[in-house]
C-alpha cells in the first residue's frame, strides 16, 4: 500500500481510495472513493455501492419527488393513503448495486450493439 499524495491511498488490491474536495459547486461536492483495477470476466459499467433509491418512475420530477416522500412520510397527509395505493411501501434510504447493475449493463449493452452495428 502506497501514499500518492493528497492523502489518497493505493492498496495492495488496486484499489485507490480518498477524497477530494477540489470540485465543490454551490453544495454539492465529489468524493472519490475507489477506483478498482478491471476484471476480465465482469460485466462494466459496474456500480459498486452507493446511497439513496433512485425515484420511483413517472413521480413527477425533483419537485413530485419531493410531494411524494412529504405524502408518504405524513400518514395525515390528504394524500398519503393515495401514494401508499399507487406505488406501495416506498424506502428512499434503501440502496442494492444489486439492483442497479442490470439495469447499467442493459443500457450499456444496448450502446454497445448499436456501434458495433454503425457501418464504417
Amino acid at each position: 500500500m502506497g501514499n500518492v499524495g493528497g492523502g489518497r491511498q493505493q492498496h495492495a488490491s488496486g484499489i485507490w481510495s480518498g477524497s477530494s474536495a477540489a470540485r465543490t459547486t454551490g453544495n454539492t461536492s465529489s468524493t472519490l472513493v475507489a477506483i478498482l483495477l478491471p476484471e476480465t470476466a465482469a460485466p462494466y459499467p459496474t456500480c459498486i455501492g452507493g446511497a439513496r433509491r433512485t425515484p420511483p418512475e413517472d413521480v413527477g420530477g425533483t419537485h413530485g419527488y419531493e410531494e411524494y416522500l412529504a405524502a408518504l412520510a405524513d400518514p395525515e397527509h390528504e394524500e398519503h393513503e393515495n401514494m401508499l395505493q399507487w406505488r406501495g411501501p416506498f424506502d428512499p434510504e434503501t440502496f442494492s448495486p444489486v439492483q442497479v447493475n442490470p439495469g447499467l449493463q442493459k443500457k450499456f449493452r444496448s450502446r454497445k450493439l448499436a456501434k458495433a452495428a454503425k457501418p464504417t
